[in-house]
């Protein structure tokens, strides 16, 4: 269901490896915008990692810059370098679908939005079409930070998350909860490993399978694989409640080739299996505890 990522001022950008991560799980183009010189430069439409790679290193971007990174999964929308995020905020197809471009604001969705889009576009630029794209909502529900205008637009894009970016390098961060490591927020914990899709098509593999596929980023020797369960329950990091690994998967979603997330009977949140473990990354042989972090706005 893609993964954004907004990477304020002050803090080192992710590594190399945590954003091929990203575009690994997430492989359905990407891109990424920040601010530079009085305006948010967008580039995206990048369908392989080493070409974002090459574009986003010639921009020499560190601890100074404030960006945002997205990497897309197509729920709606064909999967084409213009339906790529980040978007400036705009009604005009022409900016919307463009893969370079300087605006005064852009934003990147996470989730699916309850909209019918017309002309072939994705949900995210309907949404933008329609909505963000008004000046007062920007003014005030978005920029604002006036409580009325805000959860108005909270009950708008339930269940997914914005970020939205403005030219003097200024973020907000919408829709509940989102994922911090090292000063960087990411909209779900797929940056942590890479996904096993082995012979099936909607294939998600079980921890066991998971940790046997997950070379790039796990040591295996730093735990006894044979050892885990092969339904273990699955406790929910939203509501605290249970269910084995099986019965989440039997309610999950799935998207084109992608089987992303467990899904909790109770609540229907997204469950990954780092969350599941209590890991929020894995790096050689050291096992990091999970740390979620509200960044919305308090209601």
């Amino acid at each position: 269901m893609c993964i954004a990522i907004s990477k304020p001022r002050g803090v080192e950008p992710p590594t190399k490896k945590t954003l091929q991560i990203c575009f690994e799980n997430n492989d359905d183009g990407c891109g990424f915008m920040f601010s530079k010189g009085g305006v948010v430069r967008v580039h995206k439409g990048f369908m392989t990692f080493k070409d974002f790679w090459q574009t986003y290193k010639g921009y020499n971007l560190g601890k100074a810059d404030s960006i945002v990174y997205h990497f897309r999964i197509a729920t709606t929308g064909a999967v084409t370098p213009e339906n790529c995020h980040p978007f400036p905020l705009t009604k005009e197809l022409k900016g919307l679908r463009s893969k370079k471009i300087d605006v005064p604001h852009g934003v990147a969705h996470n989730g699916i939005l309850d909209i019918t889009p017309k002309d072939g576009v994705s949900d995210t630029m309907e949404f933008i079409r329609r909505t963000l794209s008004i000046p007062w909502i920007l003014e005030k529900a978005v920029f604002g930070s006036e409580e009325e205008f805000t959860n108005f637009l909270d009950c708008m894009i339930v269940g997914s998350k914005l970020a939205f970016l403005k030219a003097d390098g200024e973020q907000v961060l919408m829709g509940g909860e989102w994922l911090e490591k090292d000063g960087i927020f990411y909209s779900n914990s797929s940056y942590m490993a890479v996904w096993s899709w082995k012979n099936s098509e909607y294939y998600y593999p079980t921890y066991k399978t998971w940790f046997e596929s997950a070379e790039t980023v796990l040591d295996k020797s730093a735990i006894d694989i044979t050892s885990l369960e092969q339904d273990p329950e699955v406790t929910c990091i939203d509501c605290g409640d249970t269910c084995t690994e099986s019965e989440a998967m039997d309610t999950s979603t799935i998207f084109g080739k992608h089987r992303f997330a467990l899904t909790c009977m109770s609540c229907g949140s997204e469950m990954y299996l780092t969350e599941s473990l209590g890991l929020s990354s894995i790096e050689g042989s050291e096992l990091v505890p999970l740390e979620v972090k509200a960044n919305a706005r308090e209601k």
